[in-house]
């Protein structure tokens, strides 16, 4: 589990964090009983090729985020009710990162 000051491409899944800014480079790393903290629940890499823009990337990386929730258990509980998003990389880091970080958060 990371705690702390974490870079997001460190988080692993059943990791748990927040994030209170505007930028993803880093997130803080919390326990997971802490309440409307996100969990990280899959991870993957886009496939090589050019970068096919912001919207294209975020729209493959949340459609297959959607999937992988539905392979998780606990985010199939009907008595709770989560927003799933992931964390993809953008045109300045595409040339060396292609990976996907998906989370649930608890939603209120």
């Amino acid at each position: 589990m990371a705690l702390g000051k974490v870079g997001v491409l460190q988080l692993k899944i059943g990791d748990c964090f927040t994030n209170e800014s505007e930028t993803v480079e880093f997130v803080l790393g919390i326990p997971c009983s802490t309440s409307r903290s996100s969990k990280v629940f899959a991870t993957f890499e886009l496939p090589v090729s050019e970068y096919p823009g912001l919207e294209k990337t975020k729209t493959i990386a949340l459609t297959k985020c959607f999937e992988e929730s539905l392979n998780t258990p606990a985010l199939l509980d009907s008595t709770k009710i989560f927003s799933i998003s992931g964390y993809a990389p953008d045109s300045k880091s595409w040339a060396s990162d292609r990976s996907v970080i998906c989370f649930a958060t608890p939603k209120s």
